[in-house]
């Protein structure tokens, strides 16, 4: 797409997206960002020597954003939404629950012993971990929509002073 001299901005952060130089003629990519948290525990496995392998809680924070190369009849990327309802469906799954690797068979049978809320990673449950299952759930969230959204970026924080980005190809 192309635009004339102009800014574009929009995002519900200040790290929110895109910045068009003041040229003639530009093409841009607009980026949306959405922010989501949770309030989750986990624990490291595969003989993790550190103190992590304990179980510990979090106030996780996310975001998601997408790449938008066209605008929509409204001048919209996209509805800012459709990625609220992504941002629900990341909280309401992984929101008081405890996040575990699947062949952590005895925290598994616990959780399911005292009906306790968990979600079952394939590997460890770092923080790379879980970034890369929101995405995949991203992904299958736009599909089963029919949209065709890029997503660019995906952010968790652990703590206030940690964050893992998930940048596809």
């Amino acid at each position: 797409m192309y635009q004339k001299a102009g800014y574009f901005i929009r995002g519900n952060s200040a790290k929110s997206s895109l910045l068009i130089s003041p040229s003639l003629y530009c093409i841009i990519m607009i980026t949306l960002q959405y922010n989501f948290r949770f309030e989750a525990a986990h624990r490291l496995c595969k003989d993790y020597p550190g103190i992590c392998r304990n179980i510990h809680g979090h106030s996780w924070r996310g975001m998601i954003e997408v790449a938008c190369p066209e605008l929509d009849q409204y001048d919209m990327g996209i509805d800012f939404s459709i990625l609220g309802e992504f941002a629900k469906q990341i909280e309401s799954e992984y929101d008081h629950c405890l996040i575990v690797y699947d062949q952590d068979f005895p925290l598994i049978q616990f959780c399911k012993q005292n009906q306790q809320r968990y979600v079952a990673l394939s590997s460890n449950p770092t923080s790379e971990a879980i970034v890369k299952d929101i995405y995949q759930k991203s992904l299958v969230f736009f599909k089963q929509r029919d949209l065709d959204i890029k997503v660019s970026k995906i952010e968790i924080e652990e703590t206030c002073q940690t964050r893992c980005s998930f940048i596809p190809d």
